[in-house]
Protein backbone atom coordinates (compact mmCIF):
# COMPACT_ATOMS: atom_id res chain seq x y z
CA UNK A 1 0.00 0.00 0.00
CA UNK A 2 2.80 2.40 0.82
CA UNK A 3 4.32 1.85 -2.64
CA UNK A 4 1.11 3.14 -4.24
CA UNK A 5 1.18 6.19 -1.97
CA UNK A 6 4.80 6.91 -2.93
CA UNK A 7 3.97 6.51 -6.63
CA UNK A 8 0.94 8.82 -6.30
CA UNK A 9 3.05 11.43 -4.51
CA UNK A 10 5.80 11.28 -7.13
CA UNK A 11 3.29 11.57 -9.98
CA UNK A 12 1.71 14.62 -8.35
CA UNK A 13 5.06 16.36 -7.87
CA UNK A 14 6.53 15.36 -11.24
CA UNK A 15 3.36 16.04 -13.29
CA UNK A 16 4.95 18.91 -15.26
CA UNK A 17 7.43 16.39 -16.74
CA UNK A 18 4.90 13.57 -17.27
CA UNK A 19 2.07 12.86 -19.71
CA UNK A 20 -0.43 14.27 -17.16
CA UNK A 21 -2.48 17.38 -16.58
CA UNK A 22 -0.40 19.51 -14.26
CA UNK A 23 -2.78 22.45 -13.87
CA UNK A 24 -5.25 21.04 -11.32
CA UNK A 25 -6.76 24.45 -10.55
CA UNK A 26 -7.81 25.13 -14.16
CA UNK A 27 -9.05 21.55 -14.57
CA UNK A 28 -11.18 21.94 -11.44
CA UNK A 29 -12.65 25.24 -12.68
CA UNK A 30 -13.59 23.76 -16.07
CA UNK A 31 -15.54 20.82 -14.60
CA UNK A 32 -19.24 21.47 -14.23
CA UNK A 33 -19.48 19.17 -11.20
CA UNK A 34 -17.31 16.77 -9.25
CA UNK A 35 -19.06 13.77 -10.84
CA UNK A 36 -18.77 15.07 -14.42
CA UNK A 37 -16.14 13.35 -16.55
CA UNK A 38 -12.83 15.19 -16.53
CA UNK A 39 -11.77 16.80 -19.79
CA UNK A 40 -8.21 16.99 -21.01
CA UNK A 41 -7.02 20.59 -20.91
CA UNK A 42 -5.67 22.25 -24.04
CA UNK A 43 -2.29 22.71 -22.32
CA UNK A 44 -2.12 18.96 -21.64
CA UNK A 45 -3.09 18.19 -25.25
CA UNK A 46 -0.39 20.55 -26.47
CA UNK A 47 2.17 18.88 -24.18
CA UNK A 48 1.17 15.43 -25.45
CA UNK A 49 1.18 16.51 -29.12
CA UNK A 50 4.55 18.28 -28.95
CA UNK A 51 6.00 15.70 -26.54
CA UNK A 52 7.75 18.66 -24.89
CA UNK A 53 7.04 20.42 -21.58
CA UNK A 54 6.64 24.17 -21.07
CA UNK A 55 10.35 24.24 -20.20
CA UNK A 56 11.12 22.36 -23.45
CA UNK A 57 12.07 19.08 -21.75
CA UNK A 58 10.94 15.81 -23.34
CA UNK A 59 7.71 14.53 -21.77
CA UNK A 60 8.09 11.21 -19.98
CA UNK A 61 6.05 8.38 -18.56
CA UNK A 62 6.76 7.62 -14.91
CA UNK A 63 8.77 4.57 -16.01
CA UNK A 64 11.03 6.45 -18.43
CA UNK A 65 11.55 9.35 -16.01
CA UNK A 66 12.57 6.97 -13.21
CA UNK A 67 14.94 5.22 -15.64
CA UNK A 68 16.48 8.59 -16.49
CA UNK A 69 16.82 9.49 -12.80
CA UNK A 70 18.36 6.07 -12.19
CA UNK A 71 21.51 7.15 -14.04
CA UNK A 72 22.46 9.51 -11.17
CA UNK A 73 25.25 7.88 -9.21
CA UNK A 74 27.41 8.15 -6.13
CA UNK A 75 30.90 6.91 -6.87
CA UNK A 76 33.34 5.96 -4.12
CA UNK A 77 36.82 6.89 -5.32
CA UNK A 78 40.02 5.54 -3.86
CA UNK A 79 43.36 6.46 -5.40
CA UNK A 80 45.92 3.63 -5.47
CA UNK A 81 48.60 5.84 -3.95
CA UNK A 82 46.30 6.80 -1.00
CA UNK A 83 44.13 3.73 -0.22
CA UNK A 84 43.10 5.09 3.20
CA UNK A 85 41.66 8.32 1.80
CA UNK A 86 38.50 7.43 -0.14
CA UNK A 87 35.92 10.04 -1.12
CA UNK A 88 32.55 10.12 -2.82
CA UNK A 89 31.90 11.84 -6.15
CA UNK A 90 28.31 12.66 -7.10
CA UNK A 91 27.48 12.59 -10.81
CA UNK A 92 26.34 15.89 -12.28
CA UNK A 93 22.58 15.79 -13.04
CA UNK A 94 21.35 16.64 -16.52
CA UNK A 95 19.02 19.65 -16.86
CA UNK A 96 16.01 17.28 -16.89
CA UNK A 97 17.23 15.48 -13.77
CA UNK A 98 17.88 18.83 -12.08
CA UNK A 99 14.29 19.92 -12.87
CA UNK A 100 12.88 16.64 -11.49
CA UNK A 101 14.90 17.00 -8.30
CA UNK A 102 13.74 20.61 -8.00
CA UNK A 103 10.08 19.54 -8.35
CA UNK A 104 10.63 16.97 -5.62
CA UNK A 105 12.27 19.57 -3.37
CA UNK A 106 15.62 17.76 -3.49
CA UNK A 107 17.83 20.61 -4.69
CA UNK A 108 21.51 20.38 -3.93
Amino acid sequence: MIAYLVEWYLEQKLAPLLFRDDDKETAHKERSSTVAPAKVLSAAKKKADRKRTRDNFPVHSMTTLLADLGTLTLNDVCLPKYPDHAFTVISEPTPLQRKALELLGLNR
